[in-house]
């Protein structure tokens, strides 16, 4: 059930990330924000039982994106066994939730998926599992300059999954 506070919330987030942009114009920031958007349809389709595709990859993001920061700027010698502990957590999280997206249910009518554009999805998915896979072997080694390359390597091609559930024909 959603209610009167999560669609305040949701107001306010939106209000939040709009005059981000008029003010200093920087997409990333207002990017945060509507995150939390995101997020609390998530938290509402949860309390509700209902399952949602893109819940899945929502939910493998941010173990994902804390692998991605976690390596950001480093150097084999720059990374410290408390950040490898930290993109090991993560991994466990992330490698569990993309597992679950893996077997999830997708109906390529309700997201206007052509066929060529579920082939593309099928690609992506299998691509990020070989992508992850090499991420577990460099952790499985202690291979740090192999783990950091790895760890930025999982990324893009989540981006690309993510990217195809909009239209950004409209954007232009």
């Amino acid at each position: 059930k959603a209610d009167k506070v999560d669609f305040a919330r949701i107001d306010q987030m939106i209000a939040d990330a709009e005059r981000t942009v008029r003010l200093s114009g920087n997409l990333s920031d207002a990017h945060e924000v509507l995150e939390g958007v995101r997020d609390t349809f998530l938290q509402i389709r949860k309390r509700n039982s209902i399952d949602y595709y893109i819940d899945y990859i929502t939910k493998f993001h941010e173990p994902m994106e804390n692998i991605v920061l976690t390596v950001k700027g480093k150097k084999a010698k720059t990374l410290t066994d408390k950040m490898l502990a930290e993109i090991r957590k993560n991994f466990t999280k992330a490698a569990k939730e993309w597992e679950k997206l893996e077997k999830a249910s997708f109906d390529p009518v309700l997201f206007s998926f052509n066929p060529g554009k579920n082939i593309q999805r099928h690609n992506y998915i299998k691509v990020e599992t070989e992508a992850l896979g090499r991420l577990n072997a460099a952790l499985e080694d202690n291979d740090k300059a192999a783990i950091i390359k790895a760890a930025e390597a999982i990324k893009p091609n989540f981006v690309r999954l993510f990217s195809l559930f909009g239209d950004f024909e409209k954007c232009k």
